[in-house]
């Protein structure tokens, strides 16, 4: 290749400016993993990020920075990480990313040499650790796909100027010239295409390898391994808790994310409008209902991966196996529909179950997606009542003067499900509305809920915003006796203390309904704005069965409201949701016995393959063998043997004529006494003459070997070359001799 066109090479300046630049790269990957975990430092990581950006746009910046500002980094960081460990006890990750941001921060504008390079890439790595353990999402898949061929870039660039880091080459000023169209047009000159090809095959290498190591390693589970990696919160996104304000559940009606991701097994029959029931609370106090203290002291805790429902029926019918994937940070209450029987998780979980309320929640609330898998009955719109229940059977309701301050501690469940607020208007006024709704007459429990939800109904549209009527008797009161819209709240609410009154027992229940089904991978999407309220009443038989007041949810809706029929979702959105779902399905909940089956299909799956070459093998033999004895007859015999004698002869009179031409040529003239230019010795000494010629006499080797040996050498290649044959020196010790001189004075 001569030196007009051969490609440019980056300088070591240059070098150092790449490396520079792709450690901010990887950091700003890094950063980006964060922006998907609940550790309350998204405008640290915005600012770094921001700084990050300027930095790599104008860097020559970065080295106007006095070398005084960087004296007292150390101390202030040290300062400043401390107070912060402090002041966030006891959680530990917050802390500890937003150290790793500052020391990132720190480590991305300053210059590097190799160690801070590395340091670098081990404080990105972290990071990105962390954001894997914690979030669990489809997005890290994407990120870490980015990350993997920035680290290695990175390493590959540090790996090259290690020798000029060694021999103590340092650019003076690596930005002083700096300029982005030059830098950009140096590297465009600079590369090389199958450089790119090689790296893309070492990436793709260790994506297989990554991917076989994924399918082979044991399960290994990092968050139960590091048990501080397991981030808590205490407040819910979507505002399921023990305790619900009226209006908290319209508080996420207008949120699209989802919350919720149900699989069902192929024995499921798929309910068109599932109640995915979380919270179930018993006592109301002014305005508020929430969970007894009686009721949620008969919780029975337990911590393991696997917990089966005291006294469930042993046989579940045709309900089968719902696997359950739920967004981190909504509520420690679980979603599910019908009776409980068993719960499954993925790892240990403390879990407490309620057999009063029939609820399941963990001990605190996930900031990731939790697994877990749930047998129940078929689902149906009552659920049998614990013994304490029987206990209703026959009393009457309890007024009582309520205040925020003081609740009903001292009403013990389930005759917390009785109360309803005391004073002379608001037992006027729900006396007034229960006479109305039942004419003086005696009904069953079903019978006054279908009558007192058409009554709410046709008093009371539905709508998010709604206004309660001032006055002094309790909020609910006030809105029941208004015909101002409501929501569900609000509907629910107001259901339970008319059924309250009128002596049917009646507790609220908060959770889910509907959600569409997804038409690509057949499975629940349950987003937050299908959150929910309802009401259980006691049917005085022991059963408590589901009552929707809430108007305007029509079972062809397509709106979106809560409460709305699921419909088979095909949009893009829902596709992209489906990349999720697999991703839950193959890559996070990948466990021991998903690896097992695998193990299995992949053995099956070559062994199957090996017999199909094999058999294809043996068919394709026999064919040739077939096609070669129905083929070759006598004649075709014959005809091949002429062939195979005539390519023979062909092959002796190209490879041997030339050669008996030029011996006999030869002959010839060594018997007329000349003698041709062609002969091999004399072809070969001239060649070597040529190269002793075009040799510098001063570097003629002056050691072991005299100058004059040169010459005599040189003489005898010009007797071999033009003298007679009497002549002739042996040709061959010359040609030794001329050899060794040519190779020691080139060395």
């Amino acid at each position: 290749m001569s030196a007009a066109i051969k490609r440019a090479q980056l300088s070591y300046t240059e070098l150092c400016q790449l490396k520079w630049m792709l450690g901010g790269l990887l950091t700003l990957v890094s950063l980006w993993t964060l922006l998907y975990v609940e550790v309350r430092s998204g405008l640290l990581v915005g600012i770094t990020g921001a700084a990050i950006l300027c930095a790599m746009a104008w860097p020559f910046w970065t080295e106007r920075i006095p070398d005084l500002v960087w004296k007292f980094v150390t101390p202030a960081l040290f300062v400043i990480i401390t107070t912060d460990f402090l002041l966030s006890r006891p959680d530990i990750i917050p802390p500890l990313v937003r150290m790793i941001i500052l020391l990132v921060l720190v480590r991305s504008v300053q210059g590097r040499r190799r160690r801070e390079d590395l340091q670098l890439i081990l404080l990105c790595l972290f990071m990105v650790m962390v954001a894997g353990v914690l979030t669990l999402s489809l997005t890290f898949g994407v990120q870490i796909f980015v990350f993997t061929p920035l680290a290695m870039g990175l390493l590959f660039l540090i790996t090259l100027t290690e020798n000029y880091e060694r021999n103590g080459l340092s650019p003076a000023r690596l930005w002083g010239a700096f300029r982005w169209d030059r830098f950009l047009s140096r590297i465009w000159q600079a590369q090389d295409f199958r450089l790119f090809a090689i790296a893309a095959g070492l990436f793709a290498g260790v994506m297989v390898v990554t991917s076989l190591i994924f399918v082979l390693m044991p399960r290994f589970r990092l968050d139960q391994a590091i048990p501080f990696l397991n981030v808590s919160t205490t407040r819910s996104k979507a505002g399921f808790s023990d305790r619900i304000e009226f209006g908290d559940v319209v508080d996420i009606i207008a949120d699209e994310s989802i919350a919720l991701r149900v699989d069902l097994t192929r024995n499921v029959e798929k309910p068109d409008s599932p109640y995915w029931r979380m919270v179930v609370l018993d006592e109301y106090d002014n305005g508020a209902f929430q969970v007894s203290a009686s009721a949620r002291s008969s919780a029975l805790s337990f911590s393991r991966s696997y917990f089966r429902v005291p006294d469930s029926p042993e046989e579940i019918g045709k309900a089968g196996v719902w696997t359950f994937y739920f967004e981190g940070g909504i509520s420690k209450f679980l979603p599910a529909v019908g009776l409980l029987r068993s719960l499954r998780f993925q790892n240990r979980q403390s879990v407490e179950f309620n057999d009063l309320l029939q609820t399941v929640n963990t001990a605190r609330i996930h900031s990731k997606v939790l697994f877990y898998q749930v047998e129940s009955l078929v689902q149906e719109d009552s659920l049998p009542g614990a013994a304490e229940d029987r206990n209703l059977i026959g009393k009457s309701p309890l007024a009582v003067e309520m205040s925020r301050s003081r609740g009903t501690p001292f009403i013990p469940y389930p005759y917390t499900t009785l109360v309803v607020p005391g004073g002379p208007r608001n037992i006027e006024t729900l006396s007034g509305i229960v006479r109305e709704i039942t004419g003086d007459q005696p009904l069953s429990a079903r019978e006054f809920s279908a009558r007192a939800t058409a009554y709410l109904q046709q008093r009371h549209r539905y709508s998010l915003s709604s206004t309660i009527p001032t006055g002094d008797s309790d909020p609910l009161v006030r809105w029941l006796d208004s015909d101002q819209p409501g929501h569900c709240e609000l509907f629910a609410g107001a259901f339970v203390l008319l059924g309250r009154r009128a002596g049917y027992p009646t507790r609220i229940v908060t959770g889910f309904k509907g959600g569409a089904w997804n038409g690509y991978e057949n499975y629940y999407m349950v987003r937050n704005k299908n959150a929910h309220a309802w009401c259980e009443v006691f049917d005085g038989y022991g059963f408590w069965f589901r009552v929707d007041p809430t108007p305007g949810l029509d079972p062809a809706a397509t709106d979106g409201t809560a409460g709305a029929l699921s419909m088979i979702d095909r949009t893009w959105r829902a596709y992209l949701d489906s990349l999720r779902i697999l991703w839950y399905r193959r890559i996070v909940n990948f466990n021991q016995e998903q690896q097992r089956e695998l193990a299995g299909q992949l053995r099956e799956a070559s062994v199957g393959m090996v017999d199909t070459l094999r058999a294809g093998l043996r068919s394709l033999l026999a064919s040739a063998r077939a096609w070669i004895a129905s083929l070759w007859s006598g004649s075709v015999w014959l005809l091949a043997l002429r062939l195979l004698v005539l390519m023979g002869a062909l092959w002796v009179v190209v490879r041997w004529l030339p050669r008996w031409i030029a011996r006999l040529v030869r002959e010839t003239g060594r018997r007329f006494g000349v003698e041709w230019s062609s002969d091999p010795i004399r072809q070969k000494a001239g060649r070597l003459l040529v190269r002793f010629r075009t040799t510098s006499p001063s570097r003629i080797p002056t050691g072991p070997m005299p100058p004059e040996e040169w010459d005599t050498v040189y003489r005898d290649l010009l007797t071999l070359r033009f003298g007679s044959r009497a002549q002739w020196p042996d040709p061959d010790g010359v040609f030794h001799q001329a050899r060794g001189l040519l190779k020691r004075q080139l060395s």
